[in-house]
């Protein structure tokens, strides 16, 4: 379905009020989340209307290069090899154990990552190929450093998102109770 002018004007004014109406009251955790969660829950009212992954990413500016989705055994496979440390038995086996996207989320929140460096890692991990770029740097609040690592909010949850799209995240629970 191609975009139409009504959607665009819909999309570029949700993106001028920093995604008003999309507020998630901390549903991921922590507040420093909240302008993922508006994301994530913006392009799935984006793919409501009928735009496609691409066609929603490149509506809001961005570009995604999107191929190959692998096979789990693989996926865990190269979240082990990230993320795995061979001296570390009992991380090894958690990691061998998974039987899901789900669980890698869980392994690296018990790993004490955050969901800045979860959500792009797994999602690397899950495709031959996945580039999110060119997306607007998200509003922040707090202390400088927070502001920064807060501005990388939309992408990463565009990532949550497409994981969900296309099925290799079952509970939106998996991006929540992230340290940050």
């Amino acid at each position: 379905m191609p975009m139409t002018p009504e959607v665009q004007k819909w999309i570029d004014e949700t993106l001028r009020d920093d995604l008003s109406g999309f507020e998630s009251d901390m549903d991921w955790g922590s507040c420093q989340y909240d302008t993922a969660k508006a994301m994530y829950d913006f392009y799935f009212a984006m793919r409501a209307k009928g735009l496609t992954m691409v066609e929603a990413v490149k509506a809001i500016g961005g570009d995604l290069r999107l191929s190959g989705q692998r096979p789990f055994d693989k996926i865990r496979d190269e979240f082990a090899d990230q993320r795995g440390d061979e001296e570390d038995d009992d991380l090894m086996t958690a990691i061998t154990a998974t039987t899901s996207v789900d669980d890698l989320f869980e392994i690296a929140r018990e790993q004490a990552m955050d969901l800045w460096m979860a959500a792009p890692m797994i999602a690397d991990c899950c495709f031959v190929t996945i580039e999110i770029s060119d997306i607007p740097a998200s509003p922040g609040f707090g202390p400088i450093l927070n502001v920064a690592v807060q501005s990388e909010n939309y992408t990463v949850g565009l990532y949550c998102a497409i994981l969900k799209d296309v099925g290799l995240v079952s509970d939106e629970e998996s991006f929540s109770g992230f340290d940050t």
